[in-house]
């Protein structure tokens, strides 16, 4: 499998897990209601899913970690080509999941380290969002590779509960064996 290719695939994923702790603060700030009473979402129901998916991906536990998607989650990869121009790819959860488990086979060592930028509930508690830095690491065919990302994931209810329903993850850099591709 390409290189490149295998780093960006896993990266997405690696991308829907990529949360630490929320701010105190406006964990207060919110509502005491529970989802069960408002159908809404919390800051603290947002951190269970983002937490619970991270967790499962540290482990490369893939197959936990897609519980918490959406089944209508839209996957959105960006990243820099060749030519200069932008390559976008976007895939619905099966196709993701399909090609997650190829590159888990191809790359069981891979790892990733990531700090959460920005996290924001909408006024409506319907949605919230959160920007992540992500680093990747990948080692394949002898090479190494490692590719920063920036992410932003969209949370909404799904089925009565908290889901991940989008990641748009954009490649910010590449070193394949210790050079900078970009």
């Amino acid at each position: 499998m390409n290189m490149r290719r295998s780093l960006r695939c896993c990266s997405v994923f690696m991308a829907v897990a990529l949360f630490g702790a929320f701010d105190a603060a406006a964990e207060k700030s919110t509502s005491a209601l529970t989802v069960a009473q408002t159908g809404a979402l919390t800051l603290v129901n947002v951190r269970e899913v983002v937490e619970g998916s991270e967790a499962a991906t540290r482990r490369n536990d893939f197959e936990s970690a897609f519980t918490y998607l959406a089944d209508d989650v839209v996957i959105t990869t960006s990243e820099p080509s060749p030519d200069g121009k932008t390559k976008t790819t976007t895939r619905g959860k099966a196709e993701f999941m399909k090609a997650e488990r190829e590159s888990l086979k191809q790359m069981p060592d891979s790892r990733y380290l990531s700090e959460i930028t920005d996290v924001t509930l909408a006024p409506d508690a319907a949605s919230a969002t959160a920007s992540v830095s992500a680093e990747q690491f990948l080692k394949s065919d002898g090479h190494e590779a490692r590719g920063t990302q920036a992410q932003v994931l969209r949370i909404e209810m799904r089925k009565g509960k908290p889901a991940i329903v989008s990641v748009k993850s954009t490649m910010t850099g590449l070193w394949i064996d210790g050079t900078k591709v970009f």
